[in-house]
């Protein structure tokens, strides 16, 4: 037995569609859906981009046509919209959820930068009355030669 080609394998399943009464899937812009057309017939995905404007055997019409023709006598199957305004209320929902959630994390963000802000100024206190007391020390043992070790009070 032969291995079918791509093109065989896809008409294959346009068949089985028809025979079946089923219809092309989509997706959520009624377009085809190839990645499911391509995984029930076998093939590739990339296969129908790569090869849209190849005329294909025993047909002398492009794949892009062939496709077409098909879509049209077999049909797409729609998604049945949903109502608009619990898919508005849903999205708003969504939203509502995301902004509270950045909002607790900005909260904590800027604590934390507060805190971290009066550490610097601590830390920037104490090293600036270090060098400064390090600045009396070094003058001091200029001016009469005796070294001094620190010590904390």
């Amino acid at each position: 037995m032969t291995k079918k080609t791509p093109f065989e394998r896809y008409q294959a399943y346009v068949t089985t569609l028809k025979s079946s009464g089923e219809k092309f899937p989509c997706n959520n812009f009624g377009d085809i859906n190839f990645t499911i057309v391509a995984k029930e017939c076998g093939n590739r995905r990339q296969w129908f981009s790569e090869n849209s404007n190849k005329i294909m055997e025993n047909t002398n019409k492009k794949l892009s046509q062939i496709i077409q023709e098909d879509a049209k006598t077999v049909g797409t199957s729609q998604n049945t919209p949903k109502n608009l305004e619990s898919v508005l209320n849903n999205i708003s929902e969504k939203v509502k959820k995301e902004n509270s959630r950045l909002l607790k994390s900005l909260e904590q963000a800027t604590a934390e930068i507060e805190k971290l802000r009066a550490q610097v100024e601590e830390l920037e206190f104490k090293v600036s009355n270090i060098q400064q007391e390090s600045d009396e020390r070094y003058k001091e043992m200029s001016e009469n030669g005796r070294s001094f070790s620190y010590a904390e009070p």
